[in-house]
């Protein structure tokens, strides 16, 4: 049971695999080792499952599945601790021990996209399925080629995908893609699945490229209502928005304000801040109250027609505003 997978009983096994450990003095054979160090590492302490793992990995008795599962556990912290060339030698180092093995590759893959290289991280998901097909890693590979405009590639994965998964949104929305008029298909597709964040994010995407923010904003706003905490929707709603508000003409603050009242009411998370971008608004709408204020003929008349640029105030040596 200690050496089974992660489950309900962690805290348990975890704690009974390092009390065996301290009373065998460090001696705890090389796939009890690697169970330790992949449990540490799932109860958040990456210190001492880096510590444990390499105990293990020191192990002349540690067989290949388990040296794979070491070395792929200590590439996780690596990456997590943002060493990502470590990360990659240690992936490297898996693929070596299991070549036929498709998490070391998936592995890559995904730090080939943390260092904004998609075109490896898809030969990575390339080689993964190669050795094992699968809707979710079809899926993670499908995302990559439509986000780098790869349509050849998208079709393939889309159309390989809907043999696993019928129906997949992401597989849809490859094949709008492709489609002649892209706009209006991602736009019906959109519509069909208002509750699909991939669709809802591409058919934003896709208004954002064709100049319509205001449209893009709508989409991105469903995408949050859907994933409210989804990076991807935040990035597009800033992106969108700036260009949206750019679009206003130079000097125009009243029609600014409007703007920020509007997004104001519309994100629940700003709501406190609606009533000062209303009073704000109501604050172009009053008319402008100056006051000049002095003593009997000490100029007042003077200045106001000098700053009106007209004689609307009579002038004269004795008082002559009422």
């Amino acid at each position: 049971m200690l050496l089974a997978e992660p489950g309900t009983r962690d805290e348990i096994a975890l704690v009974t695999l390092e009390r065996v450990d301290r009373q065998d003095e460090g001696r705890l054979e090389a796939a009890a080792l690697t169970v330790l160090g992949r449990r540490q590492a799932h109860a958040g302490r990456p210190d001492d499952a880096r510590r444990t793992l390499e105990r293990a990995r020191a192990l002349p008795s540690l067989v290949s599945p388990q040296r794979t599962e070491a070395l792929l556990a200590l590439a996780e912290i690596a990456v997590a601790r943002a060493d990502l060339a470590a990360g990659h030698a240690l992936l490297l180092e898996a693929l070596a021990v299991a070549p036929a093995d498709p998490r070391p590759h998936l592995r890559l893959a995904e730090l080939h996209q943390a260092t904004q290289n998609p075109t490896a991280a898809l030969a990575a998901y390339d080689r993964a399925l190669a050795l094992a097909e699968s809707s979710s890693v079809l899926s993670a590979a499908l995302h990559v080629a439509i986000a780098i405009g790869d349509t050849e590639r998208s079709v393939r994965l889309a159309r390989r995908l809907i043999v696993l998964a019928p129906g997949a949104p992401i597989a849809e929305v490859a094949l709008a893609l492709a489609d002649p008029d892209a706009r209006t298909a991602v736009a019906r597709l959109a519509s069909r699945h208002p509750d699909a964040l991939d669709v809802q994010l591409e058919a934003a995407r896709v208004e954002f490229a064709a100049g319509s923010f205001a449209t893009a904003l709508t989409a991105v706003r469903r995408a949050l209502r859907i994933a409210p905490r989804d990076v991807r929707a935040s990035e597009l709603l800033v992106t969108a928005g700036r260009q949206l508000l750019r679009r206003q003409p130079a000097g125009d603050l009243y029609s600014l304000a409007k703007q920020v009242h509007t997004v104001t009411l519309a994100r629940g998370e700003l709501t406190a801040l609606a009533s000062d971008a209303a009073l704000a608004v109501e604050t172009f709408d009053q008319p402008l109250l100056v006051a000049v204020m002095g003593e009997f003929s000490s100029g007042k008349s003077t200045f106001v027609n000098a700053f009106l640029g007209a004689a609307v105030a009579p002038v004269g040596i004795t008082p002559t505003t009422a």
